[in-house]
């Protein structure tokens, strides 16, 4: 539920309506998780077309990005687990995202907070997070100059990758065996 208030609140700040069809993937979800899953993956799509960005290294472009970007992966989550109601730890997130309608930095800090409060980071993940930092930090000239989408979308596609595989090693995902 967390990443469907999330998405709305980013939608709104993007000046888009598109956040507000985040409650479809998570109602199927709660129903059959599949269709969920389906349905989010379509949501996802809309949402890359319906949300424009000039360059990431703008601040209200950077805003706009890191906001979606979070309420995506707190609503996938939210897909994935079918979750209802927010977790006890996850409370504390709250009225810094109800704070977001206001101030778009607070709905950053209250999805990180969420995200954090459910992905347990070791310590390898937080250094090469804080080296990706740094490489946006240092590359900023390099890659803001006209025309430069395909090399951000190539460095922000990269940093996906990377908490993609931080998931996968380490070992989130319950087992379960296919029935053929």
């Amino acid at each position: 539920m967390i990443g469907v208030l999330l998405s709305i609140i980013a939608g709104y700040w993007a000046g888009t309506y598109a956040g507000a069809l985040s409650i479809v993937p998570w109602l199927l979800s709660l129903k059959r998780r599949d269709a969920g899953l389906v349905a989010f993956f379509l949501y996802a799509i809309y949402l890359g077309n319906s949300v424009q960005v000039s360059t990431v290294y703008s601040y209200s472009s950077l805003i706009a990005v890191l906001s979606f970007s979070l309420a995506l992966i707190v609503l996938l989550d939210d897909v994935l687990t079918g979750r209802l109601l927010p977790g006890r730890r996850e409370l504390i997130a709250v009225p810094f995202i109800l704070l977001g309608a206001l101030f778009p930095e607070s709905l950053i800090v209250g999805g990180a907070v969420v995200l954090v409060s459910r992905v347990r980071f070791g310590r390898i993940a937080g250094a090469v997070l804080g080296i990706t930092i740094v490489a946006f930090a240092l590359l900023r000239e390099t890659l803001d100059y006209a025309g430069s989408a395909p090399a951000q979308v190539a460095v922000t596609a990269a940093v996906g990758v990377f908490v993609i595989l931080v998931i996968l090693t380490r070992k989130m995902f319950k087992k379960t065996v296919l029935k053929l």
